[in-house]
């Protein structure tokens, strides 16, 4: 990876992504994120993930919208990968 990358990432899904600007680095991370919520969903894992990442959906609700933190950062020398906790 190139020294002036940006890394997204979404550490309640361990989803990352990168980008040439912040802009694009955020533009791709919720383009990832929006795509696991929806492989999850068309799995029928999606409500298991959620939990195990902490977030619980509102009983009966209709819609919902879940608010995650992204976090974006401009790479240096190294770009470390996400772990997956044990």
């Amino acid at each position: 990876m190139e020294d002036d990358q940006w890394i997204g990432f979404c550490p309640d899904l361990n989803v990352s992504t990168q980008g040439d600007t912040r802009e694009e680095a955020e533009v791709n991370l919720h383009e990832a994120v929006g795509l696991f919520i929806e492989t999850c969903a068309d799995l029928g894992s999606l409500e298991k993930v959620l939990r195990e990442a902490g977030l619980i959906p509102v009983q009966q609700a209709t819609t919902f919208q879940y608010s995650l933190p992204l976090v974006l950062e401009e790479s240096f020398k190294k770009a470390r990968a996400p772990t997956v906790p044990g």
